[in-house]
């Protein structure tokens, strides 16, 4: 694995764009770095359509975050403030493909520092192409998808449109149902529209973690689903809880019965008084 470091000037920049190169025969790096406020670092890495790109990321300050962004003109493959430190997915497009660093707002206007370790791996996709559900005589026509071998955090993001380059706007786990509502393209391209009973989730996943499945028994509808709306991500536990994250870092969490448990610091009155009637909304 290589370690990477960065030549920095004596000078802070506040937006340093750096070319990832690996060592002959590697295809990792791990990088390591710190920001301080409003600095901005930009990761490039080169990389194929069809290939895997892993990104992983560990900070001594929980308000640094990373983006993912491709070489088209759209929205990030990644918001690390909703998705998280960890994105595995497989590249739509060859270019550029850039992960940005940096740290939320308020942090930033403090002139908070963030240590971090940045670990990269692009490589083949470990997609057989027996996985990839194509349709034939048999499944032509599910009325029903089954996600299945979910990557990103055993979650299987639902975008407002047919390609990574739009927004995520619900994530759903594994072994959840969704209806088909129809799929464009083939192979790793193949894009499904997906809908939930509920109505509540009503976008586009990529076909390769989609399996034709018959309909759901009624105890398998409340499968463990996140969603987005308002600048925040909502989370229904296994266990019943309810957690509301907001984008800028405030996170709410109830019981089953949607009580308040907790709430962070940097919630303002606002969050959490539409945190409460969020919860109070769901079944």
């Amino acid at each position: 694995m290589l370690a990477y470091g960065l030549a920095l000037p004596a000078i802070a920049q506040q937006h340093i764009v750096e070319h990832v190169q690996f060592d002959d025969g590697l295809s990792d790096a791990v990088i390591s770095h710190t920001i301080v406020g409003d600095q901005v670092v930009d990761y490039v890495v080169s990389a194929d359509a069809g290939q895997r790109l892993i990104v992983d990321m560990t900070s001594s300050n929980v308000s640094a975050y990373y983006d993912l962004t491709g070489p088209y003109a759209g929205a990030a493959a990644h918001v690390g403030s909703i998705a998280g430190s960890h994105f595995d997915g497989v590249l739509p497009s060859a270019g550029d493909w850039t992960i940005r660093v940096y740290m939320i707002s308020n942090a930033a206007r403090r002139n908070e520092s963030a240590s971090f370790d940045l670990s990269l791996n692009v490589g083949e996709a470990d997609v057989e192409v027996a996985d990839i559900v194509e349709p034939d005589d048999a499944t032509i026509d599910p009325a029903y998808w089954r996600v299945v071998d979910a990557t990103s955090i055993d979650f299987l993001n639902v975008r407002t449109g047919p390609g990574f380059g739009f927004n995520i706007m619900a994530r759903v786990a594994n072994g959840s149902f969704l209806r088909n509502m129809g799929c464009t393209g083939t192979g790793l391209n193949r894009w499904c529209h997906v809908k939930s009973d509920s109505g509540r989730i009503d976008g586009w996943s990529n076909g390769v973690r989609l399996a034709a499945s018959e309909p759901p028994a009624a105890r398998d509808l409340a499968s463990l689903v996140e969603h987005t709306g308002g600048g925040a991500v909502f989370h229904q536990r296994s266990t019943d809880e309810f957690e509301v994250q907001w984008q800028s870092g405030c996170t709410v969490l109830y019981t089953a019965s949607r009580s308040r448990i907790l709430d962070g610091e940097n919630c303002s009155d606002v969050q959490l008084a539409r945190s409460d009637s969020w919860a109070a909304q769901q079944n």
